[in-house]
């Protein structure tokens, strides 16, 4: 049945609710079971992948979609056509490079490597850095904190010059 329907015809049942709070119960209900649905297909692949018990009790205590992504991002199979995974083809090396990257290495894992060598291992770096949960969160915090601003100037196109100095919150984007 349609909220309106339920609104009006069903008014006894829902305690007289308007339809504004009756579609906030429905998307409420709605997204509660997505989560569910990605939950029980997380823990599933987790099983499978032989993830240690904190990562399935991580997975299985998420709150929001996001928790759950990071519960799950380092067990993720890689994909098979991804720029990382190519780097990783053309160079052996480029998983130890970038780890020792993130281990504070510094440039002594990319001494002595050509540009395209450097290359794969920022790929490699970069897959890295999506799957782990503590810099998603943090990339997930420095965002909904930020904002979004126009760049300063005259807008050359007049397409756009509606946006001159137009600034908004990352979050409302």
């Amino acid at each position: 049945r349609t909220v309106p329907f339920v609104a009006r015809y069903r008014a006894e049942a829902t305690g007289g609710l308007a339809p504004p709070f009756l579609r906030e119960i429905q998307d409420a209900f709605a997204a509660s079971a997505a989560l569910e649905a990605k939950r029980a297909k997380v823990l599933s692949a987790l099983r499978d992948a032989g993830a240690s018990a904190a990562a399935v009790a991580a997975a299985a205590d998420a709150g929001t979609l996001a928790e759950l992504d990071d519960a799950h991002a380092p067990f993720k199979a890689p994909a098979r056509c991804s720029k990382a995974e190519a780097a990783r083809r053309s160079f052996s090396g480029a998983d130890a490079a970038a780890r020792d990257l993130t281990r504070g290495g510094g440039e002594d894992a990319l001494r002595g490597l050509d540009e395209k060598r450097r290359e794969a291992v920022r790929l490699v770096l970069a897959d890295l850095l999506a799957k782990d949960p503590r810099c998603r969160a943090a990339a997930r915090a420095r965002f909904d904190r930020g904002g979004v601003k126009a760049a300063p100037g005259k807008e050359r196109d007049a397409a756009y010059r509606f946006y001159e100095g137009w600034s908004r919150p990352t979050r409302s984007v």
